[in-house]
């Protein structure tokens, strides 16, 4: 039955003749051939009862070579699914934890795919590069359980390139999107107080061995996310984008009516432009500022900024 769907969905696709003899049916698709004529018939119209049953639009009129079957494409069809930037981050996620090698393994995926449409404000376009690509799955599945469970992990925390790690403990509340990031956020035991981590700047996250009392949200999770981004983040920039070429950046930026090749952002997250910008690198080049420059030769080095 689905060689026989797959059939006529691919002649409707076609366009020129949508439908299918039955005798065209029984020369080419597999399974049908080698029976008796009424041992055919009898085949087909029970497969047809039963994708019928199943669903599947088949329709059948009688012409002069026989009985033909088709497919009404436009009812078979499925629904366009949008998900919020939460549920795309769980289905992101899901993809990932239990896999070998990250989530980095799944870039070409379905999961990632759709967690990195939903992690940026129900845009539309796939990020070139996000923290769902950058996660691995045993640091994932640890904030993961620890949240699930309200258990106390600790974890390594690299502020910035070539600094110390600094040992973090931390009462995790939750996993949290924002500006195609994630975070981590919870209540921050050493400091007494709310705080978030970016997930790629965090290594060998472990539950706690003891079962101290967890610490339960005081504030919510988005709002401390907020609060933490400053406006340091933002930046104006320039990015020299040949038309057709990154249209995630094109549609944020403003062309330059002069030298057609060159796109102005102003107040964008820098994090953003500058991951978003190296997925279509060499095409494009981020002209300025002198900081997302230094930011995208750290990145291209494999050093998350």
């Amino acid at each position: 039955m689905t060689r026989l769907t797959f059939a006529l969905l691919g002649a409707s696709q076609r366009g020129r003749n949508p439908q299918r003899s039955a005798e065209w049916i029984r020369d080419n698709v597999e399974g049908y051939g080698t029976s008796s004529e009424s041992a055919f018939k009898k085949k087909l119209r029970r497969d047809v009862r039963e994708l019928r049953l199943a669903g599947v639009p088949i329709s059948q009129v009688e012409g002069a070579g026989g009985t033909y079957y088709h497919i009404d494409e436009d009812s078979y069809r499925l629904p366009e699914v949008s998900f919020t930037p939460e549920e795309a981050l769980v289905l992101g996620l899901a993809g990932g934890v239990g896999q070998h090698g990250g989530l980095s393994a799944f870039s070409q995926t379905g999961w990632t795919k759709l967690a990195a449409t939903g992690a940026t404000r129900g845009q539309q376009r796939v990020l070139a590069s996000n923290d769902l690509t950058s996660m691995d799955a045993a640091s994932s599945r640890t904030l993961i359980t620890a949240i699930t469970k309200k258990l106390r992990v600790t974890f390594l925390y690299h502020p910035r390139p070539g600094a110390a790690a600094e040992k973090r403990v931390l009462d995790p509340w939750a996993l949290v999107t924002a500006r195609g990031r994630i975070y981590v956020v919870g209540h921050d035991v050493h400091r007494g107080q709310p705080r978030c981590f970016r997930v790629t700047k965090l290594s060998d996250a472990r539950l706690s061995k003891n079962k101290p009392e967890f610490i339960t949200p005081s504030q919510d999770p988005q709002q401390v996310v907020r609060e933490f981004l400053s406006p340091r983040d933002l930046i104006d920039a320039t990015v020299r984008i040949p038309p057709a070429t990154a249209p995630e950046l094109e549609s944020v930026g403003d062309r330059d009516a002069a030298e057609p090749t060159l796109v102005h952002f102003h107040q964008v997250s820098q994090d953003w432009l500058v991951r978003s910008a190296i997925g279509y690198a060499p095409e494009v080049e981020v002209l300025s500022p002198p900081s997302a420059r230094d930011a995208l030769a750290a990145l291209s080095k494999g050093v998350a900024p």
